[in-house]
């Protein structure tokens, strides 16, 4: 019984003693929380006591709001296959509801594109907030990356993931114009048409003004003198698009619209004219439609359009884009300039915006537009505007409209820009000009190089669609196709009267070209299955089958074997086929190209321009980024196929 006594009075004076010492010490408690907690304590950075990330965003239409997150991101690899491109949202300093929209707007013209992902990012060289997509939605459980990729530097703010409404069929957005649209519903399906507006005409030395449904367009005409003996006729428009407000001109710059987030792009010219969309709805019948445009649309976000006129005695003009730096009056101290060059789409809105989405406005962006003449609506005037025959322009050909035009080619149009560019009165601090093009491009700006070996420019040149070979090789068979070497594809006749004049032989135009600064950028998935478009002839087929990707493959592999190179490029599409056929060197003095393949990106003027290998080619870095090598997902065309 003593004992016993003793005993429970010692537990009660132990239980006294260490009461208040369980009380005072910050113990954490075991739970499934307590790794984090316990990471959180010891967490170098300062303490977020809480929840920074924003849960009441309004998902862009199409998508869903599926996560937000502090601290973290998802990769940006492409080991997964899931990843396609990142940009920067110009001008945004945080992830707000614009830079949501702005994001989900990307995510929207990409096909591919399932998911977004947009990461607010604190002291990234990168830009404040960055907009990822991908091709599936990714786990928030995935997000556990907090710094930026690389030498991109800062961390992770709050990140957020959208994803796409796979049973909602999303409607093509456009950036500019409100189109008439009708829905109507008889059973269960309801069509949406668009209707193109037709531009209004301007003329020298007049002013006119133009309402379109959602914003004002003014027109108004400058002489500008470029370096050579002859001017140039400039009719500038700089119009406010949707929530943004136009700058008043200074000396050194063009009239702007204020800078805002990338949009989505307008719709082709071909779907403009044709086509509509049918998705599957249960609603009853309704009526909507917009205000019928009365003129023109506006120019995009951060862009002035601006009449060119290039051709000695001709009046007719082309139309550019030009940023905020190009100087329609006085001069600009910008050091750089970037010309986009459009594909077959004819689509310099898209262009203009893909390349500023890259550089910002750090120098002058230029986005030249080269019109088939049947084209209608948008910014084309057919009594004012110079056209072609389809898109012939790609080859240098002349133009063909206005009615009674005389001899003015694609390529006078580039030895006139170049020349103005060259005008130290108006440029006196450039120091270096990148020619940036993708898909029919980028084979047009190439044939420009090799006819114009000393322009001094830098090109940047992505999924070309076919190249003009140097020697009657091909990497697939010519069999049945005897115009496989004929001007654009080769160097045999006929050809333009732009080309003719400068008649240069085949060999030696390699060995003044190749020199140049060249970068060729490969997307692994530009392939026929993702991509009906283009050209499908026994001329293109001969540089590599059905795939644009392997097109590319093969050109890099035969400039490789015609340059003399030790770069290995056993590992390329077509390889085999030119050593089979005893390619051997030109030997060229010096060989200035280099190559990448970008991985994930089909054939996307935006994804390629934003990839790690775009933006750097379009910094000017002195190297590329390491990449994948010559990848392709899918290798039989029948696989491929299926699963798409």
């Amino acid at each position: 019984m003593l004992r016993l006594a003793w005993l429970t009075l010692a537990s009660a004076l132990l239980l006294a003693v260490l009461t208040p010492l369980v009380v005072a010490l910050p113990f954490i408690p075991i739970s499934a929380n307590y790794i984090e907690a316990f990471q959180a304590r010891f967490d170098p950075r300062p303490v977020q006591p809480q929840r920074r990330y924003i849960t009441t965003f309004t998902a862009p239409t199409g998508f869903r709001y599926s996560w937000g997150i502090d601290g973290y991101r998802v990769s940006y690899g492409t080991s997964s296959g899931q990843y396609i491109s990142r940009s920067a949202i110009p001008n945004a300093i945080k992830v707000d509801q614009n830079a949501v929209n702005s994001c989900g707007a990307l995510c929207r013209r990409s096909s591919r594109c399932n998911f977004f992902h947009p990461v607010e990012m604190s002291g990234s060289s990168e830009g404040n907030v960055i907009c990822a997509l991908f091709t599936a939605k990714q786990s928030k459980s995935n997000a556990i990356y907090d710094a930026g990729p690389g030498t991109t530097g800062g961390f992770v703010v709050s990140a957020y993931g959208f994803s796409r409404n796979i049973a909602t069929a999303d409607s093509v957005a456009t950036s500019s114009t409100a189109r008439p649209t009708t829905s109507t519903t008889t059973t269960t399906t309801s069509s949406s048409s668009r209707a193109s507006s037709t531009t209004s005409s301007s003329s020298k030395a007049t002013t006119s003004t133009s309402l379109s449904s959602s914003a004002q367009s003014t027109s108004r005409s400058t002489s500008i003198a470029s370096s050579s003996t002859s001017s140039r006729t400039f009719a500038s428009s700089t119009s406010s698009g949707v929530g943004s407000a136009s700058s008043a001109s200074q000396t050194s710059s063009a009239p702007t619209t204020s800078a805002s987030a990338p949009v989505p792009p307008t719709a082709t010219i071909d779907s403009l004219s044709s086509g509509s969309a049918t998705n599957t709805t249960t609603m009853t019948t309704t009526t909507t439609a917009a205000p019928t445009p009365t003129g023109p649309p506006p120019p995009p976000a951060g862009a002035t359009l601006v009449q060119f006129q290039p051709c000695n005695g001709i009046n007719a003009t082309v139309p550019m884009l030009v940023n905020k730096n190009y100087p329609i009056n006085g001069s600009t101290s910008a050091t750089t300039v970037w010309i986009s060059q459009h594909g077959a789409s004819r689509n310099f809105e898209d262009y203009f915006r893909s390349v500023r989405n890259v550089v910002g406005d750090l120098g002058v962006i230029i986005a030249p537009n080269f019109y088939a003449s049947f084209d209608r609506g948008r910014q084309y005037n057919r009594t004012t505007n110079l056209a072609w025959n389809s898109n012939d322009w790609g080859d240098g050909a002349d133009a063909v409209a206005p009615a009674n035009i005389s001899a003015c080619s694609s390529f006078d149009v580039y030895d006139a820009l170049l020349a103005q560019l060259a005008d130290k009165s108006k440029f006196p601090s450039l120091t270096q000009i990148f020619i940036v093009a993708h898909s029919a491009g980028s084979a047009m700006m190439t044939k420009y190089g090799v006819l114009n070996p000393s322009t001094g420019a830098r090109f940047v040149l992505a999924n070309a669609p076919t190249m003009p070979y140097f020697t009657l090789v091909r990497p697939n068979s010519t069999e049945n196709c005897t115009s496989y070497d004929n001007w654009a594809y080769g160097f045999s006749s006929p050809v333009p009267r732009y080309v003719a004049a400068r008649a240069p032989d085949r060999e030696s135009a390699f060995r003044s070209w190749i020199g140049q600064d060249l970068t060729f950028m490969t997307g692994d998935l530009d392939t026929y299955s993702r991509d009906f478009s283009g050209d499908q002839g026994c001329q293109a087929r001969a540089q590599g089958g059905l795939n644009r990707r392997d097109r590319g493959y093969a050109w890099w592999a035969y400039l490789n074997l015609i340059g003399g190179t030790s770069t290995n490029v056993t590992a390329f599409y077509g390889y085999d086929s030119f050593t089979n056929q005893s390619v051997t060197s030109l030997n060229p003095p010096k060989f200035g190209a280099r190559q990448c393949t970008v991985d994930g990106v089909a054939h996307d003027n935006y994804g390629m321009f934003a990839s790690d290998c775009g933006r750097a080619a379009l910094m000017g870095n002195a190297t590329l980024p390491p990449d994948p090598g010559p990848l392709r997902p899918y290798e039989d065309e029948e696989e491929e196929q299926y699963h798409e």
